[in-house]
């Protein structure tokens, strides 16, 4: 749906992607830093809410599912990330993830991930870090906003992150994109005012998604159906609510769907 709304990154985007809780946007941004990195481009990836080895650790779960489940065989046990990375299916899964290792490997080859295990991380420490990186990246993933320190005024910190953001992707031609939480009490699902969240639903400062190129949204589908043969899958809206390469690019949502058993969006 992304490749076919917005035909591709630029190196002048800055891109947010916002959700709430749970919805999705680090399996998202995992994808897209995956594409990129399998493409032979560096990615540089500040994984900031996640635990140590975790998007790599995402990025070979799927893998090792796309295989598991290559076959189409519809007999086969049902397999989870979670039951995978709690070592529940090591006598299923393992021959096949030894298998896989050296393609995990070329996978991740071009995937540098920086994650945050103690410390202050303030946007001067995010400056600092991005700037040891410039002329090495082709694209940066920043997950997430929220999860970067601020001091007593937290728009005013947020509004400073990113507008550093747009300043990099100006100077240096390297896109970023940020993921972003939602405010609780807006936008789509059961108790908000519409079934698809809006550029007003973004945590914080409006800067977040005012200097944005492109703004991407992922919002639950509680009101409809997976299909009956596929009935595990998360109905998940994808739009794209700001393009200002074009914004005949925002007319239109996208019907996607979470395949849990994969960790991975189904083509579909």
């Amino acid at each position: 749906f992304l490749q076919a709304s917005l035909g591709g990154i630029i190196p002048n985007d800055l891109i947010i992607i916002g959700a709430k809780t749970g919805q999705g946007k680090t399996g998202l941004s995992t994808a897209i830093a995956k594409s990129v990195a399998s493409a032979g481009h560096p990615v540089h990836y500040f994984a900031l809410e996640a635990e140590r080895y975790e998007i790599e650790r995402r990025i070979k779960y799927g893998l090792i599912s796309e295989a598991y489940y290559a076959n189409g065989d519809p007999n086969r046990s049902p397999i989870s990330y979670t039951a995978w990375r709690m070592g529940k299916l090591d006598v299923l899964l393992g021959p096949l993830e030894n298998q896989l290792e050296r393609e995990f490997i070329k996978t991740c080859k071009n995937l540098h991930t920086l994650y945050r295990i103690s410390g202050n991380f303030d946007y001067r420490a995010l400056e600092k870090h991005i700037t040891k990186i410039i002329g090495k990246t082709k694209l940066i993933v920043i997950d997430h906003l929220h999860y970067i320190d601020t001091e007593e005024d937290e728009n005013r910190d947020y509004k400073r992150v990113i507008k550093l953001c747009r300043d990099l992707v100006l100077k240096h031609s390297i896109p970023i994109i940020v993921v972003a939480h939602l405010r609780k009490t807006q936008g789509g699902g059961k108790s908000g005012a519409g079934l698809i969240s809006t550029i007003e639903d973004f945590h914080g400062t409006s800067d977040v998604p005012k200097v944005a190129t492109t703004c991407i949204m992922l919002s639950p589908a509680f009101d409809h159906a997976p299909p009956d043969d596929n009935k595990h899958w998360w109905p998940t809206y994808m739009s794209v609510v700001k393009s200002r390469l074009e914004g005949s690019r925002t007319r239109y949502t996208g019907m996607t769907y979470f395949d849990p058993h994969s960790n991975a969006y189904a083509d579909y």
